[in-house]
């Protein structure tokens, strides 16, 4: 969960509780009856005069490490998408789109950053056996979906050292980019409207509670790619997304964990796989002054020849390999700076060097 996830959480559940006052609330009422009796004590009758203005000292990015987590991550995200644009093929009367599409902005008009046609009704009613059968590995894999419903990071965090007394601005870059994955990924799936498995059986009884938004493209897959990606960046800007790495083989694990779960296609998975590495090239290549392609998927080629079709690391490095009819990714092209994000990525990458220290 990102911190400004958890920040909305933590207020809708204080709005709810808001005529029941706990021992905190009771003690803030009572520090400020003690400041207020302590002020009248010692300012006196006096006319207050104020000291001379200084001249600002810090850049954007100081004033930006001074501003709470929560305000923070606000700001950083809405820099990211003021470079970016939505759109939808929708047929005129049509109550979903048949296709959408996340633009980002180039020198010479609005340039590809992830495209998706989602699969037909058919294809994600044939993948329904599919499915079922993940339940076979709900015993083995259920503490794992479990807490992967709140929390993907501490899952990387075995993979590199990420503690986070001492990673407190990478922890922050990838809880910003979830945030960001979130929303991008939110609008997709609204306007493509895709059925979620038990709309077609009552017999996949999800381990977890059905999502109320649209399936494709997955969340989950989405960030845990994403989270790859940008780890791997980090490490090195110009590396090569390795898909049998040990990021890549556990975004895959999450990914598929969905459909164990009953509440995933794995179209929804690859869908999702590429939605996140195409935005940890972007987001890198912002953060950096480094250059970005795009990715297009088309659902309907996922299911070759009418067969179901399954995900998993080999078919998602089928896919990165560029030998997927499915999937079709672009050049690579500059990225427009964004200086609070390259503030917030240049601190992540300082401490990725520094943990030797």
């Amino acid at each position: 969960m990102s911190i400004l996830n958890a920040k909305n959480a933590k207020n809708a559940k204080n709005a709810k509780n808001a005529k029941v006052l706990d021992s905190d609330g009771l003690a803030d009422v009572l520090l400020a009856e003690a400041l207020l009796r302590a002020r009248d004590g010692i300012v006196g009758t006096a006319h207050l005069t104020g000291d001379a203005p200084g001249a600002p000292t810090l850049d954007q990015g100081e004033r930006l490490a001074r501003m709470s987590a929560d305000y923070r991550e606000a700001v950083l995200i809405a820099e990211i998408f003021e470079d970016l644009s939505f759109e939808t093929d929708q047929p005129e009367d049509a109550p979903v789109a048949d296709a959408a599409r996340w633009l980002r902005r180039g020198d010479d008009g609005p340039i590809l950053l992830a495209g998706f046609h989602p699969p037909s009704a058919e294809d994600f009613r044939n993948a329904i056996p599919l499915v079922g059968g993940y339940a076979d590995l709900r015993d083995d894999r259920m503490a794992e979906i479990l807490v992967q419903t709140q929390d993907l990071i501490p899952f990387f965090a075995t993979l590199q050292p990420l503690e986070p007394e001492r990673c407190r601005r990478i922890h922050e870059m990838l809880e910003v980019a979830m945030s960001v994955a979130t929303m991008a990924v939110m609008r997709i799936k609204l306007a493509l409207g895709c059925p979620r498995p038990d709309q077609f059986s009552s017999r996949i009884q999800p381990l977890v509670d059905m999502p109320a938004h649209g399936a494709f493209p997955s969340g989950h897959a989405t960030q845990s790619f994403l989270l790859a990606g940008l780890l791997t960046l980090l490490n090195d800007p110009g590396a090569r997304l390795n898909a049998d790495s040990q990021m890549f083989r556990m975004a895959s694990r999450i990914a598929v964990n969905r459909t164990v779960a009953g509440v995933h296609y794995p179209a929804d998975s690859a869908a999702g796989a590429m939605l996140g590495v195409a935005l940890a090239r972007y987001l890198a290549a912002r953060g950096g002054g480094q250059k970005a392609g795009g990715v297009r998927m088309d659902g309907r080629q996922w299911a070759q020849g009418g067969q179901t079709r399954d995900f998993h690391l080999g078919e998602f490095a089928r896919m990165m390999a560029g030998d997927d009819p499915a999937v079709r990714f672009t050049a690579a092209n500059p990225v427009r700076p964004a200086p609070l994000w390259g503030w917030l990525w240049s601190q992540a990458r300082r401490e990725r060097n520094e943990r030797w220290s």
